[in-house]
């Protein structure tokens, strides 16, 4: 599996779910921003995102299976509206309301495997925490400590300073009784100031009917018994004994002291960019229509028939059939009889086949207001684009190509769906009316995963640009597309500067003439 997989895996799983649990749908954003898996009050659920290309393990695509079965049981359980002042208080709430929100949906069975999806997803969290942390003494670990302790189909448990598992059991007691999410405040706020109090001494009565002499014997037992525990500290320094048993814990601590996080963390697979956020949703929402009657833009493609012609030639099924002939065995050749006298028994012939590679071709047009600009030669980027979308469209579906077109500023909207007419594209894009900034990362994130779901063999992706938008995060993941196997070819309208910085396969254009005779030696490249 590759990261594309596993993205579009867990997204078709979240809506499922959210309809399963008869939750609204949740809006997933993959960012590279945050190391764990969050979800908001609107139900904005936010995962680390993860390279296209990425290799992933079954592991860890469990893992992330399990984050959104765990955000999604806070968007059905959590009022969002209890929060704690403080950076240590809110950890303890956080570890309080995960465990509760986990318990109520294993104890109402609200999936048939989710106390075994649970339970992966905290044991290994444990054994990243095991390999990592020093020092189970230290305050910032009690939160994450209890989050464990608490998930009573953990399989792995972490270190508990002595004198936590006395607050901790009691604190999970009272959680079993939590009814909200400000029961489970209540619960945290009870365990800060537990935390904060010195262990009690240990209760020592004198055994009855023995006097004050066996007195004083209890006490010389009780001093052995603290000879024993510091021996037990020394073997724990020597890995010997109980040794994996940490020392006593610490109360120097307050609602703002540091904690570790308490939620779920997110693995690294490969590099997705050098930051920022995916939201498909945002990336494809509705800003009004893309069209204006007041626009004309031309469309007409006369003398553009060799880009036709050689699209056709690049894309077109390279399927073959013919007779293989000299063969003992199949059909026989009726021109091969006469060979009998001369002693040859290769009378026969096989049809050999050879199937094409069908081809899905998306096309990308810049439909930012940048595009409406004049340029030194006195017309509009966009009066030269659109020819180029029309006729590119033409030619690749008379090519037998899948083809769809879509136009992009702020966000990006579909123009005509796969297999459209081109016809009807030129009716509706010689109205397309160029507004708002340009945001080519997200527009050509949404075409390659349009493309990548594509069962053709060949997926190509045409961006038709004057390229002023996010260079570095959108040159990042042409580059994971071109590792995923999409073409990624761009066009660069009346532009003074190349693009290969973004797209290295792409040419600068002003017009049909010069699509013409410029792309063909380019797009063959690019598909070789």
């Amino acid at each position: 599996m590759l990261g594309h997989e596993l993205i579009s895996g867990v997204e078709a799983f979240a809506h499922k779910l959210c309809k399963s649990l008869g939750l609204a749908q949740v809006q997933i954003v993959w960012t590279a921003d945050i190391q764990t898996a969050a979800i908001s009050a609107k139900g904005k659920l936010m995962l680390h995102d993860v390279a296209l290309d990425a290799p992933i393990s079954k592991s860890m695509f469990h893992r992330y299976i399990g984050f959104v079965v765990h955000e999604l049981l806070h968007r059905k359980y959590t009022d969002f509206s209890v929060r704690a002042k403080g950076n240590y208080l809110s950890a303890l709430h956080n570890a309080v309301e995960d465990i509760w929100i986990e318990r109520s949906a294993v104890n109402q069975g609200l999936t048939g495997n989710i106390e075994g999806l649970l339970s992966e997803l905290i044991d290994g969290m444990v054994t990243e925490a095991l390999a990592e942390v020093e020092d189970w003494t230290n305050p910032m670990q009690y939160p994450f400590a209890l989050a464990v302790f608490g998930r009573r189909y953990a399989m792995r448990q972490v270190p508990l300073a002595q004198g936590l598992e006395r607050i901790f059991s009691e604190a999970s007691s009272r959680i079993d009784n939590c009814l909200n999410s400000a029961d489970t405040f209540a619960v945290a706020e009870w365990v800060l100031s537990q935390l904060q109090l010195p262990e009690p001494e240990p209760k020592q009565e004198p055994e009855q009917g023995e006097g004050e002499g066996e007195g004083e014997g209890s006490g010389a037992g009780a001093g052995e018994a603290d000879g024993a525990g510091e021996g037990a500290g020394q073997s724990e320094g020597e890995g010997e004994g109980e040794g994996d048993k940490p020392g006593q814990r610490k109360t120097v601590l307050d609602a703002y002291s540091l904690a570790r996080e308490v939620e779920p963390g997110c693995p690294v697979a490969g590099d997705p960019g050098p930051g920022g956020k995916f939201d498909r949703g945002r990336a494809s929402e509705s800003w009004g229509d893309i069209y204006a009657s007041s626009y004309n833009w031309p469309t007409a493609t006369a003398g553009c028939g060799k880009i036709r012609n050689e699209i056709k030639r690049l894309l077109e099924n390279t399927g073959r059939s013919d007779w293989s002939p000299h063969r003992k065995a199949g059909s026989l050749n009726v021109r091969a009889l006469p060979s009998i006298s001369t002693g040859n028994v290769n009378l026969f012939k096989r049809r050999d086949e050879v199937e094409g590679v069908d081809s899905a071709v998306l096309i990308l047009l810049d439909n930012s207001g940048s595009m409406e600009y004049l340029t030194t030669d006195g017309v509009t980027r966009m009066h030269a684009a659109v020819p180029v979308v029309v006729a590119l469209h033409a030619a690749a579906t008379a090519a037998g190509a899948a083809v769809a077109v879509d136009a992009f500023n702020i966000v990006t909207t579909p123009v005509v769906g796969w297999g459209a007419p081109t016809a009807k594209l030129a009716g509706l894009i010689s109205k397309i009316n160029p507004n708002y900034n340009t945001n080519d990362y997200q527009a050509v994130r949404l075409a390659g995963d349009k493309l990548l779901a594509r069962p053709e063999q060949r997926k190509v992706l045409i961006v038709i640009t004057d390229g002023n938008g996010d260079r570095e995060r959108t040159s990042k993941h042409v580059a994971a597309l071109e590792r995923c196997g999409v073409t990624v070819i761009g066009i660069g309208i009346l532009l003074d500067s190349e693009m290969t910085s973004v797209y290295p396969s792409s040419i600068n254009v002003k017009n049909l003439q010069d699509l013409a005779s410029a792309s063909f030696k380019h797009i063959k490249v690019a598909m070789a």
